[in-house]
């Protein structure tokens, strides 16, 4: 009990080591923007995006308990946004272990036990819902996800992936849970509750749904070779646990496939596109959570042990006491990865952000591949050498900075900023990190202004916005597509005089030319 309050601690201090260490980048600070509208304005807004609207609703509430229902702004604004990914990491941690804890080995001491409690179990050892055998494993599969870079990446986001994992597990631990009963009619409520939830919190939920029909279909192909009535009143059940859930998430459903129709999610395609060898094994060292810098040989040595140790956890499969829990295991870390990899050869749809849901089934695999291991003395060495693996891994991730520093922009702007000042940002809707940290009275923009657009005269267009603007910054990514060229520098630099230039990482250049007096002119 105390080993298992220690890795819930863990995981809290970890990911809420350096909150604030970092600016929110573009897609934060969108998250908070929505969640800062009237409420039913919430739900439009995420209508005519691309996430269906829970989570914004959850960060709504949150900021209007935290911070009373103020603009958020500064270190405190960013603590406040992050708070709710910080939790449901957390919370991920502590539902994995219990998952590992409920799911014990039915023996039949206690098989007697639960027909005298009157909770007769309706499979045996070798099902792969109901006798799921992690009750010696819940350290083991916790430990790795506390000290996971990856999954404390997300939960230091203001975005839903972490809350999209703590659904996956919660569904899978009440889906093993109801399915071990005859009659569980609650925990089927319970398992229907939270899988609305995870689908109402964003579309990749239906990778769980994926993973968990999987699992009962090997359930009914058990039942059906043992009994026959067993297989019927089962499959009723699931047909209508599915059906209750479809039903639920059915007055959504016009505005995913409106979302769908409207080409969303197409920044897939061109920041991915269809995942080559590549992006599919940068997405399996993610879950692994070994370094991804340093010595070659540290890396490939950790990635082989890693990967290593979850081969040998799948390898148990053979062993019928083990079965149970492999095939789980092996089912959620790998039918996510590889539907995404198939479906991305169509529509790409394959991003390590969306793949998050997929990393408890990992560390179930590679706290299954340690617990194989025969020898004791092995299994402390290789346990060790994993966690001191793992917490280099997030050192290095806490010391680096990743995200585009927009409070570093911002106040940099604010030491030379003049009234009338106008800014083009390239692309566009970087205005909003950058207006987080500015503010909007800082220098004027507009938030539509698309530059170079080839559909209309943008020379004309951005000269119609700068009108009687004599001085301009150029916040300019130049990897973005939108004007890897350079025309808008071209122009400005054909009319104006360079003042000032500096270069930030992820915001890439900002210039400040001044027109002399006259307006920018096609």
């Amino acid at each position: 009990m105390w080993a298992q309050v220690a890795v819930i601690l863990l995981a809290f201090g970890l990911f809420c080591a350096g909150l604030t260490s970092e600016s929110l980048w573009l897609d934060e600070v969108s998250s908070i923007y929505n969640s800062q509208l009237p409420l039913a304005q919430v739900v439009q807004e995420a209508a005519a995006d691309t996430h269906p609207p829970l989570y914004y609703l959850v960060l709504h509430f949150t900021i209007r308990i935290l911070s009373g229902n103020q603009p958020l702004q500064g270190h405190t604004g960013e603590f406040i946004a992050r708070w709710p990914s910080v939790l449901a990491g957390v919370l991920s941690v502590a539902a994995l272990m219990i998952l590992g804890q409920r799911s014990e080995v039915r023996d039949q001491r206690s098989e007697i036990r639960d027909r005298v409690r009157g909770r007769r179990m309706i499979s045996n050892l070798r099902s792969p819902v109901s006798g799921l055998p992690l009750s010696s494993l819940p350290l083991l599969a916790g430990l790795p996800f506390a000290l996971s870079a990856y999954a404390r990446w997300y939960a230091q986001e203001t975005r839903m992936y972490a809350l999209l994992t703590l659904w996956g597990v919660l569904a899978t631990y009440w889906l093993l849970r109801a399915a071990s009963q005859e009659r569980a009619w609650r925990g089927w409520l319970v398992y229907i509750f939270i899988c609305v939830a995870g689908l109402y919190t964003h579309y990749y939920f239906v990778m769980v749904l994926l993973v968990h029909n999987l699992l009962f279909l090997v359930e009914l192909g058990q039942r059906w070779r043992r009994s026959r009535p067993s297989f019927r009143s089962a499959a009723l059940i699931w047909i209508g646990v599915q059906g209750a859930i479809a039903l639920a998430f059915a007055p959504w459903l016009p505005t995913l496939l409106t979302q769908v129709g409207r080409g969303e999610g197409l920044w897939i395609a061109l920041a991915v596109g269809r995942p080559d060898p590549a992006t599919l094994a940068y997405a399996l060292v993610q879950m692994t959570g070994m370094p991804v810098s340093g010595p070659a040989l540290l890396r490939y040595g950790a990635y082989a042990l890693a990967l290593g140790l979850c081969g040998w956890g799948a390898w148990q499969i053979r062993r019928p006491a083990w079965r149970a829990p492999v095939t789980v295991a092996l089912m959620y870390a790998l039918a996510p990865v590889l539907a995404a990899l198939l479906i991305s050869q169509a529509r790409p749809i394959f991003a390590s952000r969306y793949l998050l849901l997929a990393l408890p089934g990992w560390c179930l695999l590679l706290a299954l591949g340690v617990t194989a291991l025969t020898a004791v003395r092995w299994r402390l060495v290789i346990s060790g050498v994993l966690l001191l693996l793992m917490g280099l891994t997030v050192a290095t991730q806490a010391a680096t900075p990743e995200n585009p520093p927009w409070r570093e922009v911002a106040a940099w702007v604010r030491t030379q900023a003049q009234p009338g000042d106008f800014a083009v940002l390239i692309p566009s809707f970087h205005w909003r990190p950058f207006t987080y940290y500015a503010g909007r009275d800082l220098v004027a923009f507009e938030d539509e202004l698309w530059l170079p657009n080839d559909d209309l005269d943008w020379r004309a267009q951005f000269a119609y916005a700068a009108q009687g603007h004599h001085r301009i910054w150029l916040i300019w990514w130049r990897p973005h597509w939108g004007d890897r060229e350079g025309r808008v520098r071209a122009m400005l630099e054909g009319q104006g005089t360079l003042l000032s230039e500096r270069e930030f990482p992820g915001v890439d250049l900002v210039l400040l030319y001044d027109l002399t007096g006259a307006n920018l002119h096609p």
